[in-house]
Parts: structure tokens; sequence; C-alpha cells
């Protein structure tokens, strides 16, 4: 038996197909759009938290000391901090952008990827009644867009942390530029 021959007689195996169709939904869908964008919204938010609360315990130490209305209104531009909880604060404001630009550019795929579970029932009757089952030309061209967001995504990150931090700005420019003078 040929091996074209045994997947056509594999896809014909109603059994088959939903073991398969069922990984489909654990695998990319959970593994690489729903889990990770949970964790990462979990995780965000909980250091955002801190950074509230960090805030508001400068906030309290302030309003305890005479000059509470100059030190109050340090506090909202962000210069009261110590330097080091500073520059935290700046790294946590570029992590979240970065973990809202993966969601965002991974929205497309998730949905595009409950679209395909939501399919599994009737790509299953097609089986069964023997018919081929093929998606709409919207969805072959949603997924197209969708896989060259994940790209974007791949390489954004590298623009986020040159737009944001100076000093990897620096050090990245300082990189390249030797590389370049050692070829």
């Amino acid at each position: 038996m040929t091996s074209s021959k045994l997947q056509r007689s594999r896809l014909k195996n109603v059994v088959y197909l939903k073991a398969n169709l069922y990984l489909r939904m654990l695998h990319p869908l959970a593994t690489t759009g729903i889990v990770p964008t949970l964790l990462l919204v979990i995780l965000n938010a909980r250091i955002y938290k801190g950074i509230l609360r960090l805030r508001e315990r400068k906030v309290q130490r302030l309003s305890l000391s005479t000059n509470a209305d100059s030190n109050l209104k340090s506090i909202t531009n962000g210069k009261s901090f110590h330097p080091r909880n500073r520059h935290e604060i700046h790294m946590t404001y570029i992590a979240i952008l970065i973990v809202v630009t993966f969601i965002l550019l991974n929205t497309t795929r998730v949905v595009l990827g409950f679209f395909e579970v939501a399919d599994i029932w009737l790509i299953i009757k097609c089986v069964e009644a023997e018919a081929r089952y093929f998606k709409s030309l919207a969805f072959y061209k949603a997924d197209t867009v969708a896989r060259l967001l994940m790209v974007l995504n791949s390489s954004v990150n590298f623009l986020i942390y040159c737009w944001a931090s100076s000093k990897f700005k620096v050090r990245s420019t300082l990189g390249m530029t030797n590389r370049l003078t050692l070829a």
C-alpha cells in the first residue's frame, strides 16, 4: 500500500480523524495561543499592580513628610523614585507594551483557531458522508494575514526596545558598528 493510499484510508477513518482534530484543539490553539496569552496577561497584571503598590507606598511616605504638596506633585511625573526603581518601572512598561503587541498581533490567529475548532463537527460529517470539505477562500486569506502578523510580532520586539530604551539603542548600535568594522 502506498503512502498516499494509506493517508486517504486514515482520513476516511472517523475515529482517527476525530482524534486528529481534537489534538488540533490542544495544539496549536491552546499551546501557542490561549495559554501563553493568559499567562502573559496574568503576569503583567501582577507586575502592574506591583508598580501601583510601589507608588502608593511612596505617596504614603511623602504625605507624612513636611513638604507633602511639592513631593506629591513630583510623584505624578515619576521623578521622586530612586533611579533603580525608575529604571525597573520603565522596563516594566516596555514589557507591558511588548505583551500588548503580542496580544494584538496574535488575536487573528487565535480567532481563526476557534473557527477551525468550530468546524470539527462539519468536517466529521463530511467524512462520514464521504464528501470533501474545503475551507472558504476568506479563511485562507485571513490565515495568510495571521501568519504575516505572527512574523511581524517576532521582529517588532527589537523595534520596541530600540524606541523605548536609549541604553539598548546605544549598545545595539555599538555592537553593529563593531561587527561592521571587523568585517
